[in-house]
């Protein structure tokens, strides 16, 4: 994914990311809020969605806890990568819920896909 989304993935913010302007990459903005402070929404793509199912192992919290954390993120890059598709810059409104299934755990994201504009 680093490469496709520029080296300074991880360690870097939302918005335009690089070293310089000329090798500059955009990292999708994702929110839980509906309207971002440097940017407008110019259109709307439509929902996005990323499930994804994870084994709760007995009761071993600690395997659980690592566990939940690859899910969301796993369900995070799913996120990402369909508004991606669509042509986003953003996902907004994002919720996540969990519902069981047995011994299975169902991470559900939704949000919204939208483009951006600078609010000036």
């Amino acid at each position: 994914m680093g490469d496709r989304w520029g080296t300074q993935w991880q360690g870097s913010a939302q918005g335009w990311v690089g070293a310089t302007r000329e090798d500059a990459v955009w990292r999708p903005v994702v929110s839980t809020t509906q309207e971002l402070s440097r940017w407008v929404v110019d259109t709307y793509l439509g929902v996005v969605t990323a499930e994804v199912a994870i084994e709760a192992h007995g009761g071993d919290l600690h395997h659980l806890g690592s566990t939940l954390a690859e899910g969301r993120a796993v369900g995070h890059r799913g996120l990402i990568e369909e508004a991606v598709e669509r042509g986003a810059h953003a996902v907004i409104g994002v919720s996540m819920n969990y519902t069981p299934l047995g011994d299975r755990l169902l991470i559900t994201l939704t949000g919204t896909a939208v483009t951006l504009r600078d609010r000036t």
